[in-house]
């Protein structure tokens, strides 16, 4: 799937807005979310830090994962850098995630090798279940399921008799 931010910067607002879009069909992005932050609080952020920022950024509607999240903080102090009104996107493509290593430098494991343990399985000893407890289960009032009650009524002189001909 890929994917499209679009952050503008517009200082006379001080706003941020961030836009996400993704691609609902082929070739064609939708606007998913917009969420607009206050100009001095995300200064804030920049000043202490890219997690600082990517907390700032990430929302209840926006919550980018963490790969995401860190090319968009890269874009929006880029932004910020500059000090000056400008609009920046930002696109992924899940594809690419694939091959991409994170930034603590472990790689990423899709699948783990399990060891097989053989089990001895005695074909000629029938396996014995407790059928006491069950019956026990089966004759405990509370436990039995009880039909509803039906919504239909059916009169005694309406019945019809399936056997006789029209």
């Amino acid at each position: 799937m890929k994917q499209k931010y679009t952050i503008r910067h517009d200082s006379g607002a001080l706003k941020l807005i961030i836009q996400e879009y993704a691609e609902s069909d082929k070739d064609t992005l939708s606007l998913l979310c917009e969420e607009t932050y206050d100009t001095a609080a995300i200064k804030a952020a920049v000043a202490q830090g890219k997690a600082a920022l990517i907390q700032a950024i990430r929302s209840a509607n926006m919550y980018p994962p963490a790969i995401y999240a860190d090319r968009i903080a890269d874009a929006v102090a880029g932004i910020f850098e500059n000090s000056s009104d400008q609009s920046v996107d930002v696109c992924f493509d899940d594809k690419e995630l694939l091959g991409v290593e994170p930034s603590d430098g472990k790689p990423i494991v899709f699948a783990m090798e399990i060891e097989k343990e053989e089990v001895d399985i005695d074909m000629d000893d029938p396996i014995e279940e407790d059928t006491d407890n069950i019956d026990d289960l089966l004759d405990d009032e509370e436990l039995r399921l009880k039909a509803p009650p039906s919504a239909l009524k059916i009169a005694d002189e309406d019945a019809v008799d399936l056997d006789e001909e029209p």
